[in-house]
């Protein structure tokens, strides 16, 4: 698998550590990384936008609320949530990959971690995004 496509399945699995363990992003890292094998092209990458999405989480959720249609994110599912968070801060705060890829990529994630019936949705919101901020 492509090192910055691992690097966001990790994102997503550090965030959601951090979510629900009650500990710091930082105390986190540790464990996490002892539990996986020589992953170290993916940590950098995997680092930065974790720590991207959870130092700006409250402007990316009120950015992101403009964009669920008949949705909120109170009724999103945590993995959903994650997942649109981490494409949106990669969309708004990391020029180096094209904004198609990060929403292929985020679809991905969606498949990986919520199933096939989330990717429509995922599509859907950052599509939505992307039709009000991109070409």
């Amino acid at each position: 698998m492509a090192s910055r496509s691992r690097g966001r399945q990790f994102a997503v699995q550090l965030i959601y550590q951090t979510d629900f363990s009650g500990k710091t992003f930082e105390d986190v890292l540790p464990l996490f990384w002892k539990q996986q094998e020589d992953e170290s092209l993916n940590r950098e990458f995997a680092e930065r936008l974790a720590k991207g999405v959870l130092d700006n989480r409250q402007r990316l959720d009120l950015e992101l609320t403009g964009y669920l249609e008949k949705w909120t994110l109170e009724r999103l599912i945590t993995l959903n949530r994650i997942i649109l968070e981490l494409a949106l801060f990669e969309l708004e705060n990391l020029d180096e990959t094209p904004w198609k890829v990060v929403i292929d990529e985020a679809v991905m994630l969606a498949r990986v971690f919520c199933g096939e019936e989330h990717i429509s949705f995922v599509n859907g919101v950052l599509h939505n995004w992307c039709m009000k901020n991109k070409e």
